[in-house]
């Protein structure tokens, strides 16, 4: 077959087109191996694709009107990539870490600490000094520098921190203008000139607008801007942010240490923080609880405290609601595992568990009583023994309470049970004291030896990470914080990591133009939280954290798949509505040089902004409730006079101590929050990007021993449950209506209540031996007569005996006081409510037991019999079997309590020195004589005092029930959450009320005519006489027991106002506001009462400016 030939088999032409493509594949593929493969391979190794993670915005929050309360703003934001820094070796990374440092350094820039070695911390020299200050060293040495009048010297201090002679000095100045900035948010123009001493100056000529802006004083001079600014601030929290490094430190310390200013204090040039915080947990506990040692282990204190406390007893006579991963609630009794670990020990409990699940409460049936009595005379346990305490005594006998509280069924139980006395701050998954659970797994990561000092560690890792001996502590340091977080990133190194916020535009410039030195880092426009209000809302708002909390790891890093470096929300809305306000994050994918330089974008993930939440408040309504708050106490700290357009109050007595208070607004209609003030606050901008230790310090009680000291965090509106006083009494006089006694019943106000040796009095016989004469509800609403209230809860006149219609006792004030709620939590979306629940016989006992626990913990070693030595463990059930006589139903006899505390080696009759009376006495007549309800329970129930205990919220929704005609309301301060473009709702509040249940409607109306006299005829008729709308108002004075630790004697009363408006007789429909304030030692009920007029002025826009002739009050409601 020729050759041509064959091209007719089309098999052929096939084979030779594959022949000759094949060919030409070769061709060009050996063109770009051999000819161009240089080129290709150059290309390949420098052009690398990589996702860039974005960050969404958090979703805002505004107020009812819309205005903004919580956003975020951008910032230019350092930050570092693991993986790319770490690409080279470890000189190179070690070296772009070092060129990181120098530029912020050089601005003074202050970054992300958290490594955990301590440089040149400030220290008080002995132990006792520290306590006696109540500051913290670093805040001592702070407070000394404002006192010193010290800034501006402390300002022009600086270091040489490296001995790379290229490399500038650390100058305070810089730092000192970079805080300015970072708390003003915005840049300054003024800067630090070095170069004939330190100086500031003007870095544009015109400033003026600037200046204005600021509310600084004219002239020209740069340097007294700059300490007009600083003196603006709260100078020693500025003070302690300005020390807050090392190098700061210890140039502040070689500055005032020869000048004789730190004589007590000293510097300690390497500690672990983790050693700072076990040792101050340990010695806070051990001030509280003789059974905590520095040598005993968490796990024991862990079990003492609660024995120690009435944690055990509290979690046997508990039920717990849990839920399963479904969210399908059930209930768990702890009791029942006690009971099931003693039949392991073949002790058979002779009664079981009940557990009412509709009232999620438990009661213990004795299934047979001649088992009891024989199981009871076995372990000799009084017959009159409470069942709980029973167990506790046959669980301490069979060595099983620490089996039992530490069980993994109950140990969760037992944390929560724990947090209502204290926070010990211990891990219950590892049974360590966090700090020290948290040193164990960072040892660990590093592969450190246990038990090495921190110098030795700190030279361990510069070794490990090879950093060299040329480069300074300082520096090490420094790199080291940012190798460290490359540790806790984990297998997540293509993430960036954020190490400095809010750097100016000179940073930006110099990272930007050394990027050839600085690859991996990179400045980005990062959302950063944003609170444009400041303290306004703060505590209905939250603050932001870091994950931290063994279940926020679980929550948010495993399951939903967190950075181990994003903040969530720890406190307020933040917190409730995480998974609302988070957002979803972006990507853009690009392509890079060997630089790092973006080439070209290959495509995006845009972000999805969170969900925006409306609140009910009005932030201008609430601006009023607080800095009205805050301006009463200042007054009635020294005596002053509150001043207002509605009259001024003079506050003729001071009370020193009336340093903190809360006040709640609620809609009457619909039972929404209109403002939540609480004082102290703080600004959630400091949590912005994380809060540094020295912020947090300054936000913690001056003395945390005293249960009535300012605390800043704490949501004192949902969160402090104390005895309202006289603003109780329309429960009382709504409650006398349901026995039948009528309003108009008059009752003579004998002045005084004499019941054995104790005394009952009025307020005006108390203060004058005066009296109300004859009282009707109104009249003692009005002029809050004790004697009238006194007489209904006994159901007689106490002075003639004449009997009444009815007797309103304590169980019939309390069903009053549940239908308005106040022994439940008002369901307001804050986490952290609390609840007292109401008295009653069993709520007295417990009291009492606590009281007692209390006392016999502080004295009964005092008691030892003569040559008696206890251990603490000893002790702990000594005083558990005296605090369970306190359940008897009959009293012991003093004869019979001393021969008790005999058989124990306690001395019942040893007296004091400068008591009056033996230990028997004291525990006989002072605590068990008053463990069982008696007719002066009744009495102090009735007025408001006693067992009665409920939180500003609580006390504001029961007036708003009472003002809108009986409808419960739960309380929201969520208005909606929409989605970010508002193109849809995405949770509405479920909006709940339900209608009291009382015979006799009427009583309501009845009551708050009583009300409405007391601003009319009555007590606070002087503070509503110039008001151009009634109010219904009740004030109260409340007593707290205890000693103030500040001057050993008693505290001073709460203030209690409570009231609502406008008030129209017989239309509940009218009232629009209910109001509560309380002032923690605030002496007397009207010294609150002025905060409670300016909030309803306010509210219903009351000014002078918003009044006309015709006045229309539904044309001056704000929504």
């Amino acid at each position: 077959m020729s050759f041509f030939e064959r091209f007719k088999d089309r098999h052929n032409v096939v084979i030779l087109i594959l022949a000759a493509v094949l060919t030409g594949l070769g061709l060009r593929m050996a063109k770009l191996t051999v000819v161009d493969g240089e080129e290709y391979r150059q290309l390949a190794e420098t052009r690398k694709f990589k996702e860039i993670p974005i960050t969404a915005p958090r979703g805002e929050i505004r107020d009812r009107n819309g205005k903004l309360l919580a956003g975020n703003k951008p910032s230019f934001t350092v930050q570092v990539v693991k993986d790319e820094i770490e690409s080279s070796d470890n000189e190179a990374r070690n070296k772009t870490l070092l060129n990181l440092i120098h530029i912020l350094g050089e601005e003074g820039i202050s970054y992300k600490d958290e490594l955990p070695i301590l440089m040149n911390d400030f220290k008080f020299k002995n132990g006792a000094l520290a306590s006696e200050s109540g500051n913290s060293a670093t805040e001592e040495v702070a407070e000394r520098i404002v006192s010193g009048n010290l800034i501006s010297s402390i300002l022009m201090l600086s270091m040489d921190y490296s001995d790379d002679g290229g490399v500038s000095d650390f100058y305070m100045a810089k730092k000192a203008l970079n805080l300015l900035e970072s708390e003003g948010g915005g840049s300054m123009p003024i800067d630090v000139d070095y170069s004939s001493g330190i100086q500031f100056y003007y870095t544009q000529e015109d400033v003026s607008s600037w200046k204005s802006e600021n509310g600084l004083s004219g002239g020209s001079n740069a340097t007294s801007d700059v300490y007009q600014l600083i003196g603006s601030k709260n100078q020693k929290q500025f003070a302690v942010k300005l020390i807050n490094d090392p190098m700061s430190r210890k140039m502040v310390y070689d500055y005032m240490a020869p000048r004789g200013l730190l004589e007590d204090i000293e510097i300690e040039e390497f500690s672990l923080i983790y050693d700072d915080q076990y040792k101050s947990i340990k010695e806070e506990l051990s001030s509280q609880f003789q059974s905590v040692t520095m040598e005993s282990d968490a796990k024991e204190d862990f079990v003492n405290i609660l024995r120690e406390t009435n944690g055990i007893q509290e979690l046997l006579e508990s039920v717990f609601v849990e839920r399963t991963d479904g969210e399908k609630e059930y209930l768990s009794a702890p009791a029942e595992v006690m009971i099931s670990m003693l039949k392991e020990k073949n002790v058979d409990m002779p009664f079981k568990v009940v557990i009412d699940e509709e009232k999620k409460e438990l009661k213990y049936e004795v299934k047979d009583e001649k088992d009891r009595d024989e199981l009871f005379a076995k372990y000799d346990i009084d017959k009159n023994t409470a069942p709980a305490s029973a167990l506790i005594k046959i669980a301490e006998v069979e060595d099983t309470i620490a089996d039992f509280v530490t069980d993994e069924k109950v140990k969760t139980f037992s944390q929560k049970v724990m947090l209502n006395y204290v926070n010990p701050r211990i891990s219950i998954s590892e049974w360590e004291y966090s700090p020290q659970a948290d040193r164990i797994a960072w040892f660990k990561r590093y592969g450190l030896k246990e038990g090495a000092d921190a110098e030795s560690v700190f030279e361990e890792i510069r070794k490990k990470n090879e950093i060299s001996e040329e480069v300074t502590d300082y520096e090490a340091r420094n790199m080291m914080i940012i190798l460290d977080e490359f540790k806790n990133l984990g297998y997540q190194g293509y993430y960036p990591i954020n190490i400095a916020y809010n750097v100016n535009d000179r940073v930006v410039a110099q990272i930007e133009e050394n990027k050839s030195g600085l690859f991996g880092v990179r400045v980005s426009m990062e959302p950063i939280r944003y609170y444009p209000q400041g303290t306004t809302a703060a505590h209905i708002l939250g603050y932001m954290g870091k994950i931290a909390q063994e279940d926020e790891v679980n929550k948010y890093i495993k399951e939903r798949g967190y950075l181990p470096g994003y903040l969530i929300g720890k406190t307020g809305v933040e917190q409730k509505y995480e998974d609302y306000l988070k957002g979803e994050d972006g990507s853009r994918r690009v392509e890079v040089d060997s630089m790092g330089n973006v080439i070209s974008s290959i495509d995006e993930k845009d972000t999805v902004p969170g969900d925006t939440l409306y609140l009910t408040i009005d932030a201008e309504l609430q601006k009023v409730t607080e800095e009205s708050l805050e301006r009463a106490l200042n007054q009635i700290q020294r005596g002053g006079v509150f001043e207002s357009e509605w009259g001024n109050y003079n506050y003729a007595k001071a009370f020193r101590f009336a340093t903190s208070g809360s006040a709640v607004a609620i809609d009457t209609k619909t039972g929404e929050v209109l403002a939540m003030a609480n004082y102290p606050s703080y600004d959630p901008n400091l949590f912005a990007t994380g809060i540094s230790g020295d912020d947090w310090e300054s936000l913690m009680p001056e003395d945390e021993d005293d249960p009535l000291a300012a605390r800043p965090l704490y949501n004192t509106a949902i969160q402090t449950a104390v005895q309202p006083g006289s603003t109780f009494k329309m429960i009382t006089g709504m409650a006398a209506m349901e026995v039948g006694i009528s309003p108009n019943k008059t009752i003579y106000d004998y002045g005084v209540v004499e019941l054995g040796d104790t005394q009952f009095g009025c307020w005006i016989w108390n203060s004058r031996k005066g009296s109300h004469g004859s009282t009707d509800l109104y009249h003692a609403l009005a002029e809050s007569c004790n004697y009238y209230f006194y007489s209904v809860a006994l159901g007689r006149i106490p002075k003639t005996g004449e009997k009444l219609a009815g007797k309103a006792g304590v169980d019939e004030i309390m069903k009053v006081a549940k239908e308005f709620g106040l022994g439940d939590k008002t369901g307001v979306e804050i986490p952290g409510e609390v609840s007292r629940g109401v008295p009653s016989s069993g709520t007295k006992t417990e009291s009492t037991k606590a009281l007692l626990r209390n006392f016999l913990n502080g004295e009964i070693e005092s008691y030892y019999a003569e040559g008696k030595k206890f251990t603490s463990e000893d002790k702990i059930k000594i005083v558990n079997e005296i605090v369970s006589w306190a359940e008897y139903e009959k009293p012991l006899s003093k004869a019979e309590v001393v021969k008790r505390l005999q058989k124990m080696g306690i001395d019942g009759e040893k007296v004091l020195q400068g008591k009056k009376e033996d230990l028997g006495d004291t525990i006989k007549y002072t605590y068990l004589n008053q463990s069982q309800w008696s007719e002066a329970d009744d009495m102090n129930i009735s007025i408001g005092q006693g067992e009665n205990s409920y939180t500003p919220i609580q006390m504001a929704n029961y007036i708003a029930t009472l003002a809108n005609g009986g409808t419960r309301n739960k309380v929201s301060v969520v208005d909606k959450i929409d989605s970010y473009d508002s193109t849809k709702t995405t949770h509405s509040p479920e909006r709940v009320s339900e209608k009291v249940n009382l015979k006799d409607m009427s009583s309501l109306e009845e009551a708050g005519k009583g009300m409405y006299q007391g601003t009319t005829v009555g007590l606070v008729r002087g503070i509503f006489g110039n008001f151009p709308v009634k109010v219904a108002a009740k004030t109260g004075t409340a007593q707290k027991g205890g000693v103030n630790p500040l001057t050993g004697g008693g505290y001073d009363n709460y203030s209690w106002t409570t009231a609502y408006a406008p008030y129209e007789e017989g239309n509940p429909d009218a009232s629009r506001i209910a109001v509560a304030v309380m002032i923690s030692q605030g002496g007397e009920g009207g010294y609150s009462t002025p905060v409670a007029r300016e909030i309803i002025a306010e509210y219903l826009k009351l000014g002078k400016e918003s009044q006309s002739e015709s006045f229309d009050i539904d044309n001056k409601l704000a929504r």
